[in-house]
């Protein structure tokens, strides 16, 4: 008789056996239990910032780049040995209709912790509004990529 817990163990090895397999957590706080693994690979493509908008000087703007759009939040996974960290992107600058001037793309996301730290690896920025103006806000910068195995 083979108890299940002993099934795929061998005369050699003291380890029970291994699924393969993945999972996929979308946003917010999550608890995770990690069953029993041969190889695990944490991977995190951080948010990208937002795209901006095109003012005037009617709402009291004299140029482009006085105001951008907000950057994603941080996306990270912490475990007692390893701390992986993808930063988002940051968010684009107006562009400002009087003087036909676009907006300044946001800045790429930055990783950190990781064996493949990639910065802009993540997932892309929200696109700039205000094309019909004949220029348009910035869009938003590309978020962090961070891989550890």
């Amino acid at each position: 008789m083979i108890l299940p817990f002993l099934r795929g163990m061998g005369p050699m090895s003291n380890k029970p056996p291994s699924t393969p397999g993945s999972a996929n957590y979308g946003a917010g706080s999550h608890g995770i239990i990690i069953p029993v693994y041969t190889t695990l690979t944490v991977q995190i493509w951080g948010a990208g910032g937002g795209g901006a908008v095109v003012y005037d000087s009617g709402g009291g703007f004299s140029g482009p780049n006085q105001s951008f759009a907000g950057a994603g939040g941080q996306s990270y996974f912490a475990a007692p040995s390893v701390t992986l960290i993808a930063n988002a992107g940051g968010g684009g600058g107006n562009g400002f209709a009087n003087t036909v001037s676009g907006g300044s793309n946001g800045s790429a996301g930055t990783a950190s912790g990781g064996t493949t730290n990639t910065t802009g690896g993540g997932n892309p920025g929200g696109s700039g509004g205000g094309a019909a103006t004949g220029c348009s806000g910035g869009t938003g910068g590309y978020g962090g990529y961070v891989a550890k195995t």
